[in-house]
């Protein structure tokens, strides 16, 4: 995956390399949860939140590995570990803080863009299609995808079922197949930001 073709973006406009930036720490916050390093996945998770706001979703990714392949349940999570979530939880304060001084980081996550909620959820729906069917075939590849707002939920229908698909299967999967239900969570909840 580092040495895909849809990773160029990464490192061709100068703006999207905190993406690189945000990638590292959001995986040392879980491998550091991971080794046994709580004070090490927080610092990690404190650092990512000044990066990028996409590291949001990190704590909640911490736990659902948690319950997946440690402790078995979120609630024997949450008993084991308490002061740990709330230490990953506590570093929301500052990308809060960052995000509330300055309004234009807001712009990355959506906030920005002029159009109402329902309009950004009808482009995303277009764009998360696009974007797993570039993983799978990375053709073309183009700086901009374009933000054009969808006219009506049926322009985006095919898009938005698949989503909805994605969805049930994700939320089936963490239930009945923890471990597939985890593939669904980090797809998910890296791209729930944007």
């Amino acid at each position: 995956w580092t040495v895909h073709p849809i990773q160029t973006e990464t490192t061709t406009c100068i703006v999207q390399r905190t993406e690189s930036i945000v990638s590292l720490l959001y995986v040392a916050t879980l491998y550091a949860f991971v080794r046994g390093w709580p004070a090490l996945s927080i610092a990690a998770c404190l650092v990512g939140m000044a990066s990028k706001e996409v590291m949001v979703s990190a704590p909640i990714m911490v736990l659902i590995y948690d319950r997946t392949f440690v402790a078995g349940s979120f609630v024997a999570a949450w008993s084991a570990r308490r002061g740990f979530y709330l230490g990953l939880a506590a570093t929301w304060g500052l990308l809060a803080f960052l995000m509330l001084s300055a309004p234009a980081r807001g712009g990355s996550v959506g906030f920005a863009m002029g159009m109402s909620s329902w309009d950004y959820a009808l482009v995303q729906c277009r764009a998360l299609v696009l974007y797993l069917k570039l993983a799978i075939w990375p053709n073309p590849l183009v700086v901009d995808y374009g933000t054009a707002v969808a006219p009506s939920l049926r322009s985006v229908r095919p898009q938005g079922l698949a989503v909805v698909a994605l969805l049930a299967g994700w939320a089936m999967g963490l239930r009945l197949r923890p471990v597939l239900g985890f593939v669904g969570a980090i797809f998910f909840l890296i791209l729930a930001p944007s």
